[in-house]
């Protein structure tokens, strides 16, 4: 299930990633599309481990009581970042990881040497 907004004349289609060649079924995979005129300018990707969510309880129950894939903080911190980065002309591609070893780490989706997996 996906949900559409707008900012700013731009068009955002959010919601959790499709099942295909790149899914990680460890992750929560969360994904912000942004279009204008129908043309894809840019993409925000957010892989939440799900390891980390079994692990809180306070987490696990937020997201029951939302409906969300994502807790509220990492949610509202993409929606922001995604937001900046349309104001800024950022339109790079970026994913950011949370995992439970290295925290949260942004990437540049253009720059990988090949595809996560």
């Amino acid at each position: 299930m996906s949900k559409i907004w707008n900012f700013k004349g731009y068009v955002i289609d959010e919601g959790l990633k499709p099942h295909d060649a790149n899914y990680k079924s460890d992750y929560y995979q969360y994904f912000f599309i942004v279009k204008r005129d129908s043309k894809h300018i840019f993409k925000y990707c957010i892989w939440l481990k799900k390891s980390i969510i079994e692990a809180d309880e306070g987490m696990k129950q937020e997201m029951r009581t939302t409906g969300h894939k994502i807790n509220q903080r990492l949610y509202e911190l993409a929606t922001a970042r995604v937001k900046e980065k349309i104001v800024n002309r950022e339109f790079t591609n970026k994913l950011l990881i949370v995992d439970d070893e290295d925290g949260e780490t942004e990437v540049n989706l253009d720059e990988m040497k090949k595809k996560i997996r």
